[in-house]
């Protein structure tokens, strides 16, 4: 009897383990795919309103009018719309200018929903992560369109058009990444880029490493340098208690934004603060600055001793750029290094476009109508920029590789040549 029963309970056992064996190893239709990725969505977007929900009620508290539940409701989903940069509309005119901080909680979201969609559709291969993607995307631009239709009925509101768009966007980025990752597939979509386009997007993701890191190194130091006008600002607002709370959380997720405003400030451009206000490494043109605390850095009046030295940064990335390229690959000829070197910085230059496309924008009607560094011409001085020393600094790092691997293929002079001869033998 012990027997018996041992023999069947490891068949039962068996039978169980081809079982979850078979569950796990069903054939991923469109439909499966088409419903995991709706519930992938729902789960991303209904976290992502909740804790814009949780986070309009001190809004709403400190409102003029009081809370209210609608009043509550719409502008949580306002607030949603805005972390995806959806312009938003106010009587006064509409408001562009996002705080790119927020931006990383519907990131995170998506990220998270797009790994977890992957391991439980099981992607195997690169036209089901597509799929995947997609089916994750949709849902989620619709979720987009019905909260911004949700907040119509309020004097303040999200832009109907950009919503879908915006949410897509997020959805397809963010949760591509996070499909990829969780279907181990990154470095098989790495593989599809042409052999000669890896060192140079290695070399810009440098440079624009480099850029973005000197930026945040400057706005630290000018906030260091006047901490004291940041006191006064934030006293003459007379924001206390819960107010004051607030306003220190909408400045540090403004911080991204004035990283992006040094950003053309180190390039060269400079940035504006509103119709007339240039600032810009040989000085300040226009009117007062907004009271803001994270303003305060902004250099006014005359300009800076070293002011001029900032300009240091693009060129370091450029250099950058250069001996990245030449570490990746050897170039076989100094024409061809320079020629990769200079491509970095169109690339670079794009990026940085970007960057100033997204952390510019307007602050309502009137004087505020443009804000932050100019888009195009940003990125068009910053792939000058860099791409010009990224040429030179790869035709030096190849000259000096090449020397080096020369040297070294050459023996020893004080070895006798018979000597050589028997060791390589």
């Amino acid at each position: 009897m012990t027997v018996v029963a041992d023999s069947s309970s490891s068949r039962a056992r068996r039978r169980g383990g081809r079982d979850v064996r078979s569950r796990r190893g069903q054939p991923t239709t469109p439909a499966r795919l088409l419903v995991a990725g709706l519930l992938a969505a729902l789960r991303a977007s209904v976290s992502g309103l909740v804790l814009c929900l949780v986070a309009a009620l001190p809004l709403a508290w400190t409102g003029p009018d009081g809370p209210s539940v609608a009043g509550t409701v719409g502008l949580g989903g306002d607030l949603w719309l805005a972390t995806h940069l959806v312009p938003l509309s106010f009587p006064h005119g509409p408001v562009s200018l996002l705080p790119l901080g927020l931006a990383l909680l519907p990131i995170a979201f998506l990220v998270r929903a797009g790994r977890r969609l992957a391991r439980e559709v099981e992607v195997s291969g690169l036209r089901q992560a597509v799929l995947a993607v997609v089916a994750l995307a949709v849902p989620y631009a619709c979720a987009g369109v019905l909260v911004a239709v949700s907040t119509l009925a309020g004097a303040e509101h999200a832009s109907l058009p950009w919503a879908p768009v915006a949410t897509l966007l997020f959805a397809l980025v963010a949760g591509g990444v996070g499909v990829l990752r969780g279907a181990g597939l990154g470095v098989r979509v790495a593989g599809l880029l042409p052999v000669w386009s890896r060192p140079t997007l290695v070399a810009s993701a440098g440079a624009a490493a480099v850029l973005v890191a000197g930026s945040a190194l400057l706005v630290t130091a000018m906030l260091a340098v006047h901490v004291i006008r940041v006191r006064e600002i934030t006293a003459s607002l007379h924001a206390d208690g819960l107010a004051g709370v607030l306003l220190f959380l909408v400045g540090a997720v403004y911080v991204p934004n004035a990283v992006v405003f040094a950003l053309g400030y180190a390039v060269g451009p400079g940035f504006s603060l509103g119709a007339g206000t240039v600032v810009a490494p040989w000085g300040y043109e226009g009117g007062p600055v907004p009271a803001f605390p994270v303003l305060a850095a902004v250099p006014t009046g005359a300009p800076p001793a070293l002011a001029w030295f900032v300009l240091a940064v693009p060129v370091l990335a450029g250099v950058v750029a250069g001996t990245l390229l030449v570490r990746h690959t050897l170039p076989r000829s100094l024409p061809r290094a320079a020629l990769a070197g200079f491509l970095a910085g169109p690339v670079t230059g794009g990026f940085v476009a970007l960057l100033a496309l997204l952390g510019g924008g307007s602050l309502g009607g009137g004087r505020l109508l443009e804000v932050g560094p100019p888009a195009l011409l940003t990125g068009l001085v910053a792939a000058g920029e860099v791409g010009l020393v990224a040429a030179a600094a790869a035709v030096v790092a190849g000259w000096l590789a090449r020397r080096r691997t020369a040297a070294e293929s050459l023996p020893d002079a004080g070895q006798p040549v018979d000597e050589v001869g028997r060791g390589e033998r």
